[in-house]
């Protein structure tokens, strides 16, 4: 990449009320931007492990996802005019053993959340069965459809 030169977006998602727009790069930068008096300013920035390929901001606007082709991160958004940056909720899945017999507490936090959109193909609500470890122990999911 050449100094000076931006990296090239590879992807978009506006807030479910319109005033924050999340922007994955090709390297793996997010950027969450916040309008204010018609200008379109950054609030606050983080890494991704790669370029990112879908972002979803949580129904409530308090939280964005990330996802690649491998990984996902969850990040807790920054309060309303609050210093600090994206802060990671859900590291990426190459980064953490998952175990049936101890999950993370964070992972029913995140198992309720509602989304706003669901174009993240690694979300709990299509990941389906993904191995826990090494050894092949994987985690179904399942989904009870008779309550749609």
């Amino acid at each position: 990449m050449s100094p000076g030169v931006p990296p090239a977006v590879v992807a978009l998602r506006f807030s479910p009320d319109g005033s924050q727009l999340a922007a994955g790069c090709v390297d793996g930068l997010l950027g969450l931007l916040g309008q204010t008096d018609n200008l379109w300013t950054v609030r606050a920035r983080c890494t991704f492990s790669e370029p990112p390929r879908a972002l979803d901001f949580s129904s409530d606007g308090l939280f964005l996802r990330a996802c690649g082709l491998a990984d996902l991160c969850v990040y807790q958004l920054p309060s309303e005019g609050g210093p600090g940056g994206l802060k990671e909720v859900l590291g990426p899945l190459s980064e953490r053993p998952l175990s049936p017999d101890n999950p993370p507490p964070v992972l029913e936090l995140l198992r309720q959340l509602l989304w706003a959109s669901q174009s993240c193909p690694l979300a709990w609500d299509s990941l389906g069965c993904r191995a826990l470890k090494p050894s092949g122990t994987l985690l179904s999911l399942s989904v009870d459809l008779t309550s749609l």
